[in-house]
Parts: C-alpha cells; sequence; structure tokens
C-alpha cells in the first residue's frame, strides 16, 4: 500500500488502550482546568466543586452561583448535564494542595479520585466506600 494511503488510514484509528485513557476524568478536569474560559470562573460548577472538595465538611452537591449587587450569592442547583459533569470533574480530582519545596512548585489536584460524599452523610472517612463505580 502506499505511504499516503496508510497516514490516511492511521488519521481514523484508534488504540483501544487510547480509547480508555481519554474517557477518563482526570484529562478532562485538566482540560477545564486550563482553559482560559467563563467555566472556571468565579461561581463557575468548576469552582463550586473545587471548593466542596477543600472544605472538610463539603458534601456532593453540584451547583453554580451568581453574586447581586449587595455581594450575595445565588445558588442554582438546577444544572444542565454539561455544567454538572464540570462539577463532578473538579469534585472528583480537585481540592488537594502539596507544595514541593524542592521542585517549587504548587499542585492543587489529584490524579485519584475523591470520594463523593453525599447532604447527610456524616462520616469523616475518605474511603473508596463513597467512590462513584464504573460498572453498572
Amino acid at each position: 500500500m502506499p505511504k499516503h494511503v496508510i497516514k490516511k488510514l492511521f488519521l481514523y484509528l484508534s488504540h483501544p488502550t487510547a480509547d480508555i485513557v481519554k474517557d477518563e476524568t482526570i484529562f478532562k478536569f485538566m482540560a477545564l482546568r486550563n482553559s482560559d474560559s467563563d467555566k472556571t470562573k468565579s461561581g463557575s460548577p468548576y469552582i463550586c466543586g473545587c471548593t466542596d472538595t477543600w472544605d472538610p465538611e463539603g458534601r456532593f452537591n453540584s451547583r453554580k452561583y451568581e453574586r447581586d449587587s449587595n455581594g450575595i450569592r445565588h445558588h442554582n442547583t438546577d444544572l444542565p448535564i454539561t455544567e454538572h459533569r464540570e462539577y463532578l470533574f473538579a469534585y472528583l480530582h480537585g481540592g488537594h494542595s502539596i507544595y514541593n519545596p524542592r521542585l517549587t512548585i504548587q499542585i492543587d489536584w489529584s490524579i485519584k479520585e475523591n470520594g463523593i460524599r453525599f447532604p447527610g452523610d456524616c462520616s469523616n472517612s475518605s474511603s473508596d466506600e463513597y467512590a462513584m463505580s464504573d460498572s453498572d
């Protein structure tokens, strides 16, 4: 087969490992984290998800908020699926803050997913008991 035909074929083929990896939530989180859009601005579902993870009493409660002229927050929990997923990615991977003095870098995310704690859950454990499952 000519090389130009082979190259075109490779553009349409994918590798099973690449298909699995590209659907991982950490990559979706990093894409959001590194975006320069309104998706990471104050009050966004992304910011709310990170905030809920940082808070020791934080519970999974997907939402976004806007501030009125007096600075009071007005939360909206009726989110479209895309914004709910932005909250989820931030909640699962945000909230860890580690400073490495040797490398002088601050890391504020985790590859391993955080466990999900729902409102009314009074346990303080961070075990995998509350983590979402990939299986049905």
